[in-house]
């Protein structure tokens, strides 16, 4: 509990001093103040019962349906029959015990009453329940296929891996593999692989995914481009990854998760183009929307922030822990207090080294094909404005940052592949 509290500490302290160094304002938020005494209340409390703030407001939706028929005069009491109605339903139909006092006995409610809506779907569904949700689905039925089929112009050679497999399996290309209930995998995903999320792992971006069939069963494979990770990006302040030459084909079994990562723009040098065409009431049009062209794909940044499994992303980052002095948190204040003050915008970023390249990409009035409504911009292949990652800000110079920072250096030896990858017999 102590190292957790250590750890929480920091993390309060860093992002308190990224928000005063934006702007001083901060302080007139009560939730800042309140985060600052979060540790002794742990600590004196316990862990915080944290919840999600979003299914309680959807209670003022029930609210409004309650009182559609509510009125000045009494609004209270139709309020509480609606509930009160609610509340009944609720309890019959999750098979409740009833006690009656005339008899002093506890029965419960017939299965006539709730296979009503255990046994149909549609009036679950009607009624907001989803029962394959709500139950856990067990470990073995994953990683899985998906039932989307393969678009012809995605298909490629299979692994030669895989051909020299004994048995004569039957091996076919696939478009998506289930790795559990919120990981879902295709080609250009990247993937963190090894045999455990405690052992040492390896990134990947799948190229295609395989399914060999035998008579023992069914198993998945996907044929990637190796990554290695890198020093921590200055620009960034993030784990930075490099393509290298090496393929491999691992079981899919060995895949931990999908991992965020975003094209590193600034080291790329990538540019500022029009190079997606729009579409205007689901029409494909001649006029073309602004969006990052990225110049390779061997440079990406590996996306520390995600929201999306935070603990893995924390695992393969690494980053080194972050401390503030006395003298950079005075100096934050008077940066922060100056910027609330009405000066100019103080970034947290260093210097604010970057130029907004981005401002010079809005489309001319007089630009063929500048008649297009913005609102409608859509590029035509159905994909958002980009590939298009963020961060593709370029020093003012135009010179990229590669100088070694603080993490791992080139030289510390590669993920070993050789441990999980199909091995020819």
């Amino acid at each position: 509990m102590e190292s957790y509290l250590q750890e929480l500490e920091r993390r309060i302290d860093h992002l308190v001093y990224r928000l005063i160094n934006s702007t001083a304002q901060w302080v007139n938020k009560p939730k800042i103040h309140m985060l600052l005494h979060l540790v002794e209340s742990i600590r004196r409390f316990g862990p915080a019962s944290l919840c999600s703030t979003e299914k309680f407001e959807s209670y003022n939706g029930v609210l409004r349906k309650a009182s559609v028929h509510s009125n000045k005069q009494a609004p209270g009491m139709d309020l509480a029959n609606s509930f009160e109605s609610y509340g009944s339903l609720r309890f019959i139909l999750s098979e409740g015990v009833i006690y009656d006092h005339s008899t002093g006995v506890r029965r419960e409610i017939g299965r006539n009453v709730t296979s009503f809506f255990s046994d149909n779907k549609s009036i679950q569904q009607a009624m907001g329940y989803n029962a394959q949700a709500s139950r856990a689905v067990e470990e073995a039925v994953y990683p899985k296929r998906s039932l989307r089929r393969l678009p012809l112009a995605d298909k490629t050679v299979t692994p030669p891996e895989l051909l020299s497999l004994d048995g004569g399996p039957t091996v076919t290309q696939i478009l998506q593999v289930h790795l559990d209930r919120h990981n879902m995998i295709d080609k250009g995903t990247f993937v963190a692989v090894g045999h455990s999320l405690t052992s040492e792992l390896g990134i990947g971006k799948i190229k295609s995914l395989w399914e060999v069939r035998t008579e023992n069963g069914v198993t998945y494979f996907g044929h990637l481009d190796v990554y290695k990770l890198m020093d921590v990006d200055p620009y960034y302040m993030m784990r930075s990854l490099r393509r290298t030459d090496r393929t491999v084909t691992v079981n899919a079994k060995f895949f931990r998760g999908a991992v965020n990562v975003q094209h590193d723009c600034h080291g790329s040098k990538c540019v500022l183009d029009k190079l997606a065409s729009t579409r205007k009431e689901r029409q494909a049009s001649q006029g073309t929307c602004w969006g990052i062209r990225h110049l390779d794909e061997d440079r990406y940044i590996l996306n520390s922030a995600s929201l999306h499994d935070p603990q893995l992303h924390e695992r393969i980052s690494e980053l080194p822990p972050t401390t503030f002095s006395p003298a950079e948190w005075a100096e934050c204040i008077k940066l922060g207090h100056h910027s609330w003050l009405g000066g100019s915008e103080v970034s947290s970023d260093d210097a604010g080294d970057s130029s907004d390249e981005e401002s010079q990409g809005p489309v001319e009035s007089g630009d063929p094909g500048g008649d297009e409504e913005e609102e409608a911009n859509e590029p035509e292949d159905g994909r958002s404005v980009s590939e298009y990652s963020e961060g593709s800000s370029q020093d003012e110079d135009g010179s990229s940052q590669d100088e070694d920072a603080e993490g791992e250096t080139d030289d510390e030896e590669e993920y070993d592949w050789g441990n999980i990858q199909v091995m020819p017999n």
